[in-house]
């Protein structure tokens, strides 16, 4: 939910210099179902299987496989290389702690945590691998629901699509020369 903010202002910002938000959705992407199928098995693994079922690791690792796909055919766009990146230092995490993020739960206000609260993620132990890569970096912006942790994979995950999205919304504006 953190990472909507970034692209929400670039949204915000983009539409004052003129951008228009149909020049993002106009864009030619290659296989753009691709990402709703695969955030579709994202949000299916976690509601209707739950994080406790044997299978929800696996079928979270493999829907980045999906998102990787569409990364790599739709390059030749601006800053995808750079959500891509993000995306990658996730699943690099994810995977490497059994399809789970680490979060480090000494950082989070609300105690005690179930596994219901934690989703996808679970706590940092001492055999976590990679903790750094994990949620371990506190945001308090003050609304309800933006507060929490986020991962460095998140921050340029949230930069690239907000840097994607000034792109798009400016990218077919007349650009002046001198």
């Amino acid at each position: 939910m953190l990472e909507l903010v970034p692209i929400a202002l670039a949204m915000v910002v983009s539409w004052f210099r003129g951008g228009r938000l149909r020049d993002v959705v106009s864009l030619d992407f290659s296989r753009g179902w691709i990402v709703l199928v695969a955030l579709l098995v994202q949000v299916a693994a976690l509601s209707l299987l739950g994080s406790d079922s044997q299978y929800f690791p696996a079928l979270y690792i493999f829907s980045f496989l999906g998102l990787f796909v569409f990364f790599a055919l739709n390059l030749k766009l601006p800053w995808i290389w750079l959500i891509s990146i993000g995306v990658a230092l996730n699943f690099i995490v994810i995977t490497a702690n059994g399809g789970y993020m680490p979060v480090d739960i000494t950082l989070v206000d609300q105690a005690p945590l179930t596994t219901e609260a934690l989703g996808h993620a679970r706590p940092i132990t001492d055999t976590t691998i990679l903790s750094f890569l994990g949620d371990v970096i506190p945001v308090r912006i003050g609304v309800p629901g933006f507060n929490g942790l986020i991962s460095v994979g998140d921050i340029i995950l949230a930069l690239g699509a907000a840097l994607f999205i000034q792109w798009g919304m400016l990218s077919s504006r007349p650009r002046h020369t001198r």
